[in-house]
């Protein structure tokens, strides 16, 4: 009876090595079968990361000729014009001011309103609709998007800037545009509203004796704000109207 129970008891330790060795041995397998598929992807991400760099390097390579083509000077226009629709709202709305100030002089507005006609811009641009329309007015396109901004900053600056575009603009255009003046009138944000009246009044004055569109644009935007529930808007509105 002893001796079969010690041989029981060997037979079992024996099993339970052979478990073990057979255990470990699926392991090391595993580990290998792992590995391998670790060094598979990595040799992947090599592979994507190569191409990624050559694609990068042959993107500067052509910008950096686009760039000697049209110069410097017409390549940071065009990235300020791009910046207008940046994902951040704080570039957007300092963009659209850098905007406003630059079309105060000529030459600079000329340069603008033409850059959706350089390749500099038709490469740089991600939108494929306003590659496919290089004819239209890019600058007036882009200003009046951003006045339907999400962001209040934005909403404000993009009026800033289509004040200072107006006078350049044909009378079938200030037609069109004086209406997104109007409706900033009524703008929620009491900041837009104020800009708003403000640009229009500026407008008025510098256009008005040109213009009939003007007087009642003017009288059914701005006159109306006396009665605004801001304290501010009235304010500013009185000040305008006396």
């Amino acid at each position: 009876m002893v001796s079969g129970h010690i041989l029981e008891v060997s037979c079992k330790k024996e099993n339970r090595t052979y478990d073990c060795e057979q255990m470990h041995e699926e392991d090391m397998s595993s580990g290998k079968e792992i590995s391998m598929e670790v060094d598979g992807a990595e040799e992947d991400d090599d592979c994507n990361r190569q191409k990624v760099r050559k694609k990068e390097k042959g993107k500067k390579a052509i910008s950096n000729n686009l760039v000697r083509k049209i110069g410097l000077y017409n390549a940071i226009l065009v990235f300020v014009l791009r910046s207008c629709n940046d994902k951040s709202p704080m570039v957007r709305t300092r963009a659209l001011m850098q905007i406003a100030i630059l079309l105060h002089d000529e030459n600079i507005r000329s340069r603008l309103l033409n850059l959706s006609k350089t390749p500099m811009y038709v490469y740089c641009c991600e939108d494929e609709d306003a590659k496919k329309q290089r004819d239209d007015p890019i600058l007036l396109r882009t200003i009046t998007t951003r006045s339907l901004d999400a962001r209040v900053s934005t909403r404000r600056a993009a009026i800033i800037a289509l004040e200072s575009l107006f006078s350049t603009l044909s009378e079938s255009q200030q037609a069109e545009f004086l209406t997104v003046f109007q409706q900033h009138c009524r703008d929620p944000s009491l900041l837009v509203r104020k800009q708003a009246a403000e640009s229009l009044s500026r407008l008025l004055l510098s256009f008005g004796a040109n213009t009939n569109m003007l007087d009642k644009v003017w009288l059914t935007s701005v006159l109306p704000l006396i009665n605004d529930r801001e304290q501010s808007v009235v304010q500013l509105a009185s000040k305008l109207v006396l």
